[in-house]
Formats: structure tokens, sequence, C-alpha cells
């Protein structure tokens, strides 16, 4: 929204500068053109990264190659929040309880996020399934960084405002992608050792 109607400003302010009888040549207005636009480019992109909350996926360029790569990672980074979301959805603590001799004994309570007591083998049944979507999510994430060179380099046949509307898009692009590798593996490992957990107090 910011960056969209920073581009309607720059097209008010240029036809202002330049009267019909103008003083400016085409080469003069492309290059004042390109001084807005990278200084709008930085402002957006520390505006961007100096944000801790949800990012959120920009409009097309109409270039087709960010796009693709834009929309990809943005359905990753999706499916990285849903993982996450699931992964807190399931609790548990565990109690210690004294024996009545001298030991102590240990019971896990396994609840979900509307307070109800979960089964073990339901837990691990959720687990196990939520294991194989963070792994293809893994996977997934990987190859998708694999295109991201590719996106880059179909900026530089780009024309005006697409082109600067593809450079814009591949900002929040950059910092999801990065998120979603990251996160993707913590999911995983995490994952796994909420099963151990559970398997190991399983015949308690």
């Amino acid at each position: 929204m910011y960056i969209e109607h920073s581009f309607t400003l720059i097209e008010h302010s240029l036809h202002f500068l330049t009267p019909n009888k103008g003083k400016h040549t085409m080469k003069n207005i492309t290059s004042i053109k390109c001084a807005f636009v990278s200084i709008l480019i930085v402002v957006f992109a520390v505006n961007l990264f100096g944000q801790d909350k949800e990012i959120n996926r920009p409009k097309p360029s109409k270039v087709g190659g960010v796009d693709s790569f834009v929309n990809a990672v943005f359905n990753a980074y999706g499916e990285s929040l849903a993982i996450s979301t699931a992964i807190n959805f399931i609790q548990f603590e565990i109690l210690e309880i004294e024996d009545q001799g001298d030991g102590v004994t240990t019971e896990m309570v396994i609840t979900n996020g509307a307070g109800e007591d979960v089964t073990k083998e339901g837990a691990l049944l959720q687990f196990g399934e939520l294991l194989v979507r963070a792994t293809l999510q893994a996977k997934n994430i990987e190859q998708i960084k694999d295109t991201q060179e590719g996106a880059t380099n179909s900026i530089k046949s780009a024309k005006g405002l697409k082109k600067v509307k593809a450079t814009a898009a591949m900002v929040p692009a950059g910092k999801a992608l990065v998120y979603t590798l990251s996160e993707s593996l913590k999911q995983v490992e995490l994952i796994n050792q909420q099963i151990s957990s559970i398997k190991a107090h399983q015949n308690n």
C-alpha cells in the first residue's frame, strides 16, 4: 500500500516538474524517476526489516519470474506459520508425583489449545502427521531457494515501474524465504523432540 501510493506521488511530481514546453529531456525524466525510486526502495526496506510481525505478500509486479518466485515463497511462508500454530496447539507438561516411599514418579499431561486432554496416542498421531508436513516443507523451501537467482535475473529485462515493483517485491520475499528456511529446520527438530518425549513417557 505504501509503495503503490509512493509510485503515484512520483508520477504526479514528475508531471509537475516537466511542463509542456519542457526543460527536461526524456533521459532527464528517467534519471529523476530512478532517484525517487532508489530512495523509496531504501526507505521501504528499512521500514520492513524493522518490523517484528507477519510479513505481507507484495502485489504482483507483472514480471513473471519475480511473481512466480514471490508466490512460491509466500505459499511456503504461510505453510510455515500454519505448522507452527499446529505444533503449539498440542502442549504437555511433566508432573512429579511423590511415591508412598522415598521415590518420585513422573506423569505427562497433554492438552490441546482448548485445554482439552489429549491421549499420548492421539498426540503421537498428530505430531506424526505434522512431521510429514514439516519434512516436505523443508525440502520444498530449499527448492524454492534455488529459483531465487533466476527471479533476480529476470528483473534485468523489465522496464520502468515494472522493474521498480519487481525489485521492491523481492525485499519481503527475501525476508520470508530466510525466515521459512530457518523455521523449517527448527520445526522438524522440535517435532522429533516432542515425539521422543511422549514415547519416553508412554508406558508411565
